[in-house]
């Protein structure tokens, strides 16, 4: 599945209320926000797995790492958690959403998708954080991935997490009951 890396989709605000319970981001916050997820600007999408009831989206370069059992995998040096709804869409009518990796797996439409995060995978080219901490991420090859908090999940504490390289000194940016950096 190769692309022709042309323009990002753009995905409008659904205008849905956000687990932020009717309380909005000042304007002061998106823009942080913004700046911090700016980084992934230039970055592809390289890998998307679920883990712990959740979907991790990584971006960068895969590099080899050991996991906690001491296995070897590839890990990216950014990643970007959704614990609230979410979806990518793409050419064609191309649609991944959240509600494929319920119990009743159906994403099987999505294996040139995920073939094609290995060999031509997408670069993030624009970042908007909306008023009720919704993310909107346009990508190369016409796809755009959505976080949408308006659909928050009780079992979980927090709607999405920004997980930028260890190095950074703040920690994760985590929308929650507000939002704010972990360290």
């Amino acid at each position: 599945m190769k692309c022709s890396q042309g323009r990002a989709r753009s995905v409008g605000c659904l205008g849905l209320e956000g687990s932020l319970g009717g309380m909005r981001l000042t304007g002061e916050e998106r823009r942080s926000a913004k700046e911090a997820l700016s980084a992934l600007v230039g970055l592809p999408l390289s890998d998307m797995f679920r883990y712990a009831g959740c979907q991790k989206f990584e971006f960068g370069e895969q590099k080899p790492h050991l996991n906690r059992k001491g296995e070897e995998m590839t890990r990216a040096d950014w990643g970007l958690v959704a614990s609230c709804h979410w979806r990518i869409q793409g050419p064609s009518g191309f649609l991944l959403t959240w509600e494929d990796f319920t119990p009743a797996r159906r994403d099987d439409h999505a294996m040139a998708f995920y073939g094609s995060l290995k060999s031509d995978p997408p670069v993030v080219e624009s970042v908007e954080v909306e008023e009720d901490g919704g993310l909107r991420i346009g990508m190369t090859c016409e796809y755009s991935l959505a976080l949408d908090p308006s659909n928050y999940d009780e079992e979980y504490f927090e709607d999405w997490r920004f997980m930028p390289p260890t190095d950074e000194p703040r920690g994760h940016l985590v929308l929650g009951e507000d939002l704010s950096w972990s360290g």
